[in-house]
This record gives C-alpha cells, sequence and structure tokens, in this order.
C-alpha cells in the first residue's frame, strides 16, 4: 500500500536543487522527493516553503540579507549627513543645567552686551523717535584708567568691568556700591542673569559673582584670553575663548556642559539664534602689565 511521508519537510542528503532527499520510511539517502523512493516504493511528497510552519523556514534569506544591508547603508549616509545637527544623546540625558537662568533684558534693563542673546542692539518697545531715551546726562563717575567692558544695567545698578576692577553703581545717582579687583583689565561686558552676574578675564577665567555684593560664587578656566561678553540664556552660560573654543556651562555651578573647537579663535561674545551661535574675531588683545 501506498503511503505518503510524515508531516514536516524531507531531510536533504544532497544538492536541494536536484531534489536529493533522503526517505524517512526506509532511509535512502538517493531518494527523489518528486516521486517514489526507488528502495521502498513508497510515495514522497515535498511541501513548498509557503506551507511549511514558521519553525521550519529561514528567517534569513539571501534577499533579506540584501536589503537589510542596503536600509543600513542608507541609514548611516543619512546619519552621517546630519552628524553635526544631532544632539549628543549623553549631553541631553546627563547634563542638563539646573536652573532656568538668561540674561535677556527686561524691559527698562540692559542686563548683556547686546540686549539679548540675538544681540540684536534693539530696545523692545522704543520703536517710534518719542519713545527712546533722550540720552543726557544724569551723572558721571571716575573709574580710572579705560577698558573695552561697556556697562550694562539690571534691577536698577549698574555693572561694569575696569581696570583691574569690576564695579557696581547705583543707577539713579552713581554712587559706588561695591568694587571687586580683578587679575587685569577686563575686556568684555558682563552678564547679568537672576541674582548672578558673570564675566570673562584674561587670566582665562570665567567668573560667577553674587550680584549683590561682587563675591565670587563659582569660577572656570579655560586655556586662553576670554575677552567676550558671556550670554547666558535656559541656565546655560555660553563664551569663546582664544584657545578656539565654545564653552557651555551650568550658570548655576559652573559645570562643564559641552565644549565645540572652532576652526580660529573666538575674541568675543557669541549670539544665540535657534540653539545656534555664531561670533566674529577681532585683534587679539595685549595681556595685563
Amino acid at each position: 500500500m501506498n503511503e505518503l511521508a510524515p508531516e514536516g519537510p524531507l531531510p536533504v542528503a544532497g544538492n536541494a536543487a536536484e531534489n536529493i532527499v533522503t526517505c524517512p520510511w526506509c532511509g535512502n539517502d538517493q531518494a527523489s522527493a518528486l516521486g517514489r523512493c526507488q528502495a521502498c516504493n513508497r510515495l514522497l511528497f515535498r511541501a513548498p516553503r509557503w506551507a511549511l510552519s514558521g519553525r521550519d523556514r529561514r528567517f534569513f534569506t539571501r534577499r533579506r540579507l540584501i536589503m537589510a544591508g542596503i536600509a543600513l547603508l542608507a541609514a548611516a549616509f543619512i546619519l552621517w549627513l546630519n552628524y553635526p545637527f544631532l544632539p549628543n544623546v549623553r549631553i541631553l540625558l546627563f547634563n542638563q543645567p539646573t536652573t532656568e537662568l538668561s540674561s535677556n533684558s527686561l524691559a527698562g534693563q540692559w542686563s548683556m552686551n547686546g540686549g539679548d542673546i540675538a544681540q540684536s542692539k534693539v530696545i523692545r518697545g522704543a520703536d517710534l523717535p518719542d519713545q527712546q531715551p533722550a540720552g543726557r546726562t544724569l551723572w558721571s563717575v571716575p573709574l580710572g584708567s579705560p577698558s573695552r567692558s561697556g556697562p550694562i544695567v539690571s534691577d536698577e545698578r549698574v555693572y561694569l568691568g575696569g581696570h583691574f576692577k569690576v564695579s557696581a553703581l547705583e543707577a539713579a545717582t552713581g554712587a559706588i556700591l561695591w568694587e571687586q579687583p580683578t587679575t587685569g583689565p577686563v575686556q568684555g561686558s558682563l552678564a547679568a542673569a537672576g541674582d548672578r552676574l558673570f564675566m570673562g578675564l584674561l587670566d582665562h577665567r570665567l567668573l560667577a559673582l553674587d550680584a549683590a555684593t561682587g563675591t565670587t560664587l563659582w569660577e572656570f578656566k579655560a586655556e586662553d584670553f576670554i575677552t567676550g561678553a558671556p550670554v547666558v540664556h535656559q541656565g546655560i552660560v555660553y563664551f569663546g575663548s582664544w584657545d578656539g573654543n565654545i564653552y557651555a556651562l551650568d550658570a548655576a555651578t559652573g559645570a562643564q556642559i559641552w565644549t565645540y573647537a572652532a576652526t580660529e579663535s573666538i575674541g568675543t561674545h557669541p549670539a544665540l539664534r535657534g540653539g545656534g551661535a555664531g561670533n566674529w574675531r577681532p585683534q587679539r588683545p595685549d595681556a595685563p602689565d
């Protein structure tokens, strides 16, 4: 009596392309899968690939491997094109600032160089000529030798760097509220954010000061001069150095969040726009006497 082979695929003994299989009845390893076994005369049947169980199908077929390879190459090429614009996952997860401090100027203040993080130098709400300041002299105070640090105004105080010092003055009268010595001339303007001031020095340090007293809260040392004004946004202090790096620090602690190596020395302030920064490069300053 002729019987079909047991369920399941037949074991392949030789070249599968020649349909040579092993007979499950008698063990003949030269049986043809398309007819009867020459030894026991039983009918053999090989199920098509689509009819096999999931366990018996091959997952890693040549076609699938080729398609996966093409997809990986395309993904790698797209990643390579967009690599400079992708966020650093480690920074996003672990190097986040601990405050939301910002040096953007509020109404009636000028709390950073350029007035805002984009360095627009525009007074908000003063679009018409009669809305702009008259420019009359209210008071003047001698501060000694000149420096390149422009004044900023925040919370009814004027802060500015000088020749081997930094000062806080009362905005209404010009009375000196406090002065703190520095290791050299202050070349860049300060930035006020909350109850803190930030300034760079020629001794390679960026300082965070208590705005009320001028006491140093923390400091960070770069590898060269810092002559540009810092910018504070969303709890991060941005500044450039003559060592060719742009730094981003936690405004509360001074902890380094990231550093970007530029192609040239950076002698001035950054400008932020949509998460990016741009800057221009002046002549290198002289070291302090």
